[in-house]
């Protein structure tokens, strides 16, 4: 963990101080532990996350979470170590997640397909090259939300991982992640009909 200095340029003479001055609604107090703490909780949650966008994200949250919970802050308690033990908890949960959404997807694309053939998950991918399934999947999504549709097509037709797309339309990844997710949900409450 970094431990930077305090003093009189920054306007706070030490951690506690800072601490008290957050939980007091000090926005330029969050700021200051955000530029002492930022970088080095960003660091670590890449590390965690192998992804420097998710690991930024990870902690726009903890600070969001930390201010909107200050009034619980005790300027006797390390804040310091509450964020690191927040990033260290939020990056686990994204590697949960992530894994997860992969597993959907499979299920997902294999259970469309139970009712057609025995060997679904085996077959689940030719299938969905069917000009007929093509169709209803066109037609099924284009009521969805323009860039849920966009971000689907790039991974279901051109093939795309979440991080090319995210790359290419400048997203997040988990902004891809969640947009697949809402693609696939209209696909599956609408199949289901």
């Amino acid at each position: 963990m970094a431990n930077p200095s305090f003093n009189d340029s920054n306007g706070y003479r030490n951690l506690q101080e800072l601490t008290k001055e957050i939980r007091n609604g000090s926005s330029s107090a969050l700021n200051m532990l955000l530029k002492l703490y930022g970088p080095a909780l960003i660091a670590y949650s890449a590390k965690r996350t192998g992804n420097a966008d998710v690991a930024e994200e990870i902690v726009q949250d903890i600070f969001l979470q930390l201010w909107n919970d200050r009034g619980n802050l005790d300027s006797n308690y390390n804040v310091v170590n509450y964020l690191y033990w927040l990033a260290r908890n939020k990056s686990i949960d994204v590697i949960r997640s992530d894994s997860k959404a992969r597993l959907r997807e499979k299920v997902w694309i294999s259970g469309i397909y139970n009712d057609i053939d025995d060997n679904a998950e085996d077959n689940a991918l030719s299938e969905l090259n069917t000009i007929e399934v093509r169709t209803q999947i066109y037609d099924t999504l284009k009521d969805a939300p323009p860039k849920s549709r966009e971000i689907f097509m790039l991974v279901w037709d051109a093939q795309l991982t979440y991080e090319e797309i995210a790359i290419q339309l400048n997203i997040s990844v988990r902004t891809v992640r969640n947009q697949v997710s809402r693609a696939v949900k209209i696909l599956r409450d609408n199949w289901k009909r």
